[in-house]
Formats: C-alpha cells, sequence, structure tokens
C-alpha cells in the first residue's frame, strides 16, 4: 500500500509502473476516478470512463446527484413497489411466467 498527501487543485504522482508493471492498470483508475496525474506513465488513455469530460466522479465535491438529475431520465421503476412482471407484461402486451421457489 502508498499512502501520500497530494496538492488539492493539480495533484501529480511519479509512476511506479516502471517497478511494478500491474501499476499502470491502477495509476489509470486513479487517474480517471480521482484525478491523480502520474508523471512517467507509459500511456494515460481511457480506462473505464469513455468520453467523460466532467470533474473525476470519486472526487468528494463531485455532485453524483446532481450529475445524475441534469444526464438521466427518471422513469418509473421498482421504487414504486410494482411487480416488475406487471410492468413488462403491460408493455409488450404479453404473460410473463410466475416461476416457483426452488426451495
Amino acid at each position: 500500500m502508498v499512502k501520500v498527501r497530494l496538492e488539492r487543485e493539480k495533484p501529480v504522482m511519479q509512476s511506479i509502473s516502471k517497478l511494478w508493471d500491474q501499476a499502470e492498470t491502477y495509476e489509470r483508475e486513479i487517474h480517471e476516478m480521482n484525478g491523480v496525474d502520474f508523471e512517467g506513465h507509459p500511456g494515460m488513455r481511457d480506462f473505464i470512463l469513455e468520453d467523460w469530460e466532467d470533474m473525476p466522479p470519486m472526487r468528494r465535491d463531485f455532485h453524483t446527484r446532481e450529475f445524475v438529475d441534469k444526464t438521466y431520465e427518471w422513469r418509473k421503476g421498482r421504487e414504486d413497489k410494482q411487480d416488475v412482471r406487471e410492468t413488462i407484461a403491460k408493455q409488450y402486451d404479453t404473460e410473463v411466467p410466475h416461476f416457483k421457489d426452488s426451495k
């Protein structure tokens, strides 16, 4: 485990991928999710978040709910305690079988 203190505004750390090959993957993830730059890293390309242009999502000042409200459309689903089979049956005009417990 490595624990360091980095500047808040422009966090930069030396890459250890030359010493430990597997660190390349971890450094790419940390860069993408937390915004830490790794000097000497062989290739800081997209890792999980393709075409992401917002602030890194694991930073404390990233407002998840605000991002979700701006990006996605909310629809009724399981939060209204409605049986999913009923919703599917209505949407596709078909009957969805009830499966018995395997116990």
